[in-house]
């Protein structure tokens, strides 16, 4: 967003601006930069308090669509903490904090326009795919991961989008621990967990590696079997282990992330109409690879595809 726009009545705000723009960037706005890059921190908080700054302004019709629950997460926090203060929503677009710290008698005029409880991840994925990505985009890279680990093929978006409201029950916050004890009993569920017979651990983890596309080296496959006889660890163990080993990690982290704004942003698989092939799947691929994924929420959101079925969506 050009901060331009924020200089174009500066005389009105009666207090100076934090994020003005001359002939440079101030050394605070690079650390607002970087503090809210992909998602605001903890830190951008910090400094807020900081500086001190005495309000906060949050655009929301100018945020991306896969951003707002990033935003809505940290306010939450931040309201809920009692360091940031809800004040007011000007023009139905534009929301006023004031920072506690250093507006104490700052007033509330109107009630938060959305929930201080932070939703159920599996509620939130069924009211809008979009919170595949923000915050929980690690996680559901992870969900690919053992999907394809599971299967040996790409997930569908009908079976991802259903395992990952499993995943998702009883799953509020960026609870790490709720999610990794989620995931592991689902993947405990999958069929190939029952495929073999006792005593087959080491055909298991072969075919694991072989849906994988990966060769574990041959210690490592030897160790793996060994902690499945010793019962040190269960099959479901072994394959969320094989699902999070680096070389797949790393052949796999374009791929998903695409694959995951598909599901996101068009609710459908590569490949399905409008396409007519896997090309456009494999273009997007290619320029991840090339230039990084910073720009792939803007090509989605930005799509005729996206763009009609927001529109779809709005109420009459």
């Amino acid at each position: 967003m050009s901060r331009h726009f924020y200089m174009l009545r500066a005389v009105d705000h009666e207090r100076p601006l934090v994020n003005a723009t001359s002939s440079f960037l101030s050394p605070t706005t690079i650390e607002i930069n970087d503090a809210t890059r992909g998602h605001p921190r903890q830190s951008f908080l910090d400094l807020l308090e900081k500086i001190p700054a005495s309000y906060l302004v949050i655009n929301n019709d100018r945020l991306p669509p896969e951003g707002r629950a990033d935003y809505q997460t940290f306010l939450a926090r931040a309201v809920a903490s009692g360091r940031l203060r809800f004040v007011n929503r000007f023009d139905d677009a534009a929301d006023l904090y004031a920072v506690v710290k250093t507006e104490p008698e700052a007033r509330s005029e109107a009630p938060l326009p959305f929930k201080l409880g932070l939703g159920q991840w599996a509620t939130m994925i069924d009211d809008d795919p979009l919170n595949l990505l923000g915050p929980y985009l690690n996680w559901t890279q992870e969900l690919y991961r053992v999907m394809l680990v599971a299967e040996g093929k790409l997930p569908r978006y009908a079976e991802f989008r259903e395992d990952a409201q499993i995943v998702g029950k009883n799953l509020y916050e960026l609870d790490e621990g709720r999610f990794r004890n989620n995931l592991y009993h689902l993947v405990g569920d999958l069929a190939v967990i029952k495929a073999y017979p006792s005593g087959s651990e080491g055909q298991f983890i072969q075919r694991l590696a072989n849906n994988a596309g990966i060769a574990l080296p041959e210690p490592r496959r030897i160790e793996l079997a060994n902690d499945l006889v010793a019962k040190r660890e269960t099959r479901a163990g072994v394959l969320l282990k094989i699902a999070n080993e680096p070389e797949l990690l790393a052949r796999e982290d374009d791929r998903s992330v695409v694959l995951l704004h598909y599901f996101a942003y068009l609710h459908r698989n590569p490949g399905e109409p409008p396409e007519r092939n896997m090309d456009g799947f494999n273009y997007w691929i290619g320029e991840v690879k090339k230039h990084g994924a910073n720009d792939l929420d803007n090509a989605f959101s930005s799509s005729l595809e996206f763009r009609a079925r927001s529109q779809a969506r709005l109420p009459k």
